[in-house]
């Protein structure tokens, strides 16, 4: 984002610290978190240290591979906890870009998903790591079997009975596949 625009309004907080009474179901980096109307936060693919999702680091000894994955979690900051949602994204990818559409306040909530990288088959690491310096310490690039990602339009339903979130993940077909997408959101939606 430019943050010399005129147009670009930050929003910050006053705290003396962040914590959180959870912890993330999947640990990630270079996922897409987006702010819903009911003040959650969707939390959609990413990088992890493993295929399974349970790696708690990336870390570039051995392996100096990084798996994509589809899992969602929501995030309420009213409770400070994050909920794993039984359905994610039909296509792991991280590096991609998440637009929350005009949706009604109290909901479903269309997300539209746009691009990142993806393995080429399911569970295939997607990215290589490398040691980087201190200021970056690892290098990401993409790894010679993953591929663009296309769109898709993702569904949040949230629960009327206090149960959890459902998420519906339609592939949009007639959009181009990217690799690192740069998305804005016109002022007529």
């Amino acid at each position: 984002t430019d943050l010399g625009r005129d147009d670009l309004s930050l929003l910050l907080r006053a705290a003396d610290q962040l914590s959180c009474s959870d912890a993330m179901g999947t640990p990630r980096a270079f996922h897409s978190a987006t702010l819903l109307p009911d003040g959650q936060v969707l939390l959609l693919g990413g990088l992890v240290a493993e295929s399974s999702g349970k790696g708690s680091k990336l870390h570039t000894d051995d392996t100096e591979e990084a798996y994509a994955t589809g899992t969602a979690e929501l995030y309420n900051p009213d409770t400070m906890q994050f909920t794993t949602l039984a359905k994610g994204l039909t296509t792991e990818r991280a590096f991609h870009e998440a637009v929350l559409l005009p949706s009604p306040p109290q909901g479903p909530y269309e997300v539209l998903v746009l691009g990142g990288v993806s393995p080429e088959t399911n569970g295939n690491a997607a990215f290589r790591l490398k040691a980087g310096s201190t200021a970056y310490p690892f290098l990401v690039s993409p790894h010679e079997k993953a591929q663009a990602a296309g769109a898709s339009l993702v569904t949040i339903t949230p629960s009327t009975s206090g149960g959890a979130a459902t998420l519906a993940d339609k592939p949009l077909t007639g959009l181009p596949k990217m690799m690192f997408p740069r998305v804005a959101v016109a002022p007529d939606g």
